[in-house]
């Protein structure tokens, strides 16, 4: 699974493992975002660094109630993404630049401020007009009111 493959999404990105307590923490949260959000432009993604894979996912898996999407990652993974504790999540905006970084817990209400903040920034970028227009002088730059 590509995160780009939800360009387009606000995705949050969380590694986790089946041993980590703060992980397991964290969970009923991405829950509850999935179901919250699920109609909305927002995924949700799991990604496990549980060294013995599938085989330790699965089983965890079965007894959950995870809702959204779990892959198994790997050692290539975890460099990309500068992985060096969890739970470790990365939120992305629609446009597929990170909107935060949570190392540790993430705390529910900054997180979902930021998931409704890549929703409305682009709204608003739309709808925003300049207060300021820049104009070049000669000797000097200054800001002109419009």
């Amino acid at each position: 699974m590509q995160v780009s493959a939800h360009k387009g999404k606000v995705v949050l990105l969380n590694f986790w493992a089946t041993w980590c307590e703060g992980c397991q923490k964290e969970i009923p949260t991405f829950i509850e975002f999935q179901d919250k959000y699920r109609n909305h432009d927002f995924a949700a993604i799991g990604v496990s660094m549980d060294a013995e894979g599938w085989a330790k996912v699965k089983p965890y898996l079965e007894t959950s109630k995870i809702n959204y999407s779990v892959v198994v990652g790997n050692d290539d993974v975890a460099k990309e993404y500068g992985l060096g504790s969890m739970p470790m999540t990365y939120l992305i905006d629609r446009d597929g630049k990170i909107a935060a970084t949570y190392v540790g817990l993430v705390d529910k209400s900054n997180c979902e401020n930021t998931i409704n903040g890549c929703w409305t920034s682009k709204q608003a970028e739309r709808e925003r007009r300049p207060a300021i227009a820049w104009t070049e002088h000669p000797r000097e730059s200054t800001a002109g009111m419009v």
